[in-house]
């Protein structure tokens, strides 16, 4: 027969602490064993920078660029106008001449005979005229000095109503006469002598050097209702805006 064992207090706590350190060791394996999953997936698990760029939220994303605008296209030279072509200067296909006046008496610029003059017999010397504008309904005639020491010029003729085809005016008019070959229907107006109407000759003061008669016609394109006896400024008046074409001829005197 075996003996009996005879456990001692000390046995019996030698027996419960070699117990307590089996069960501590034993929960120390299993707690340490999930560490070993935990660890081996976070090695499984890539690295941020290795995962892909997530896309960012919709509010917290830069906000899209629209397209840029377009480039100011750079100012071009504007074209030149196109000259319309000019109308034909006539019907013809002929340039229409200028109105012109001349004197069989004397030329542009040359001193006017004393019989046309105050020293001699005082009549109006013959004038001819080329180049009426069509168009035309009357004519006008103005002869005067602006040499005359006078604040205005002196006034040596006035006539109106040539009628539109005349092309002259014979020699010979005076303050009393007009002559018969004249156009009919001529009105002559008032001279810068006092109740003088007609023609008056030159008649400058002696020594006051050359004096320049200006012998002015004028091509209308109205019929003038103005009355006799009228005087320069009244003839120049109605025939504003209504002239056509002018013409000078410019004579000389001198005492």
């Amino acid at each position: 027969m075996r003996r009996p064992s005879i456990r001692t207090p000390t046995t019996v706590a030698a027996c419960v602490l070699a117990a307590l350190f089996i069960c501590g060791l034993a929960g120390c394996r299993q707690a340490e064993q999930p560490e070993e999953p935990k660890q081996a997936a976070e090695a499984a698990q890539p690295s941020p920078a290795d995962q892909p760029a997530q896309p960012q939220d919709k509010e917290t994303a830069e906000p899209a660029k629209g397209p840029e605008p377009p480039e100011k296209p750079e100012p071009t030279e504007k074209p030149e106008p196109v000259k319309e072509p000019e109308p034909p200067a006539a019907t013809t296909g002929e340039k229409p001449m200028d109105l012109t006046i001349t004197s069989t008496a004397f030329t542009d610029g040359q001193p006017i005979p004393a019989k046309h003059t105050g020293d001699g017999e005082d009549v109006s010397p013959p004038l001819a005229w080329t180049g009426t504008p069509a168009g035309t309904k009357e004519l006008a005639l103005i002869v005067d000095d602006p040499d005359a020491p006078m604040p205005t010029p002196w006034v040596h003729w006035v006539l109106w109503k040539i009628p539109a085809d005349a092309a002259a005016l014979p020699e010979g008019f005076t303050e009393e006469t007009v002559p018969a070959s004249a156009p009919a229907g001529l009105r002559q107006g008032a001279s810068s002598w006092r109740g003088g109407v007609g023609y008056r000759g030159p008649a400058p003061p002696a020594g006051h050097g050359v004096h320049h008669y200006h012998f002015k016609l004028y091509a209308l394109d109205v019929v003038l209702d103005l009355p006799a006896r009228s005087d320069k400024d009244a003839l120049l008046a109605v025939m504003k805006g209504h002239i056509l074409a002018e013409a000078e001829l410019i004579g000389t005197y001198q005492r």
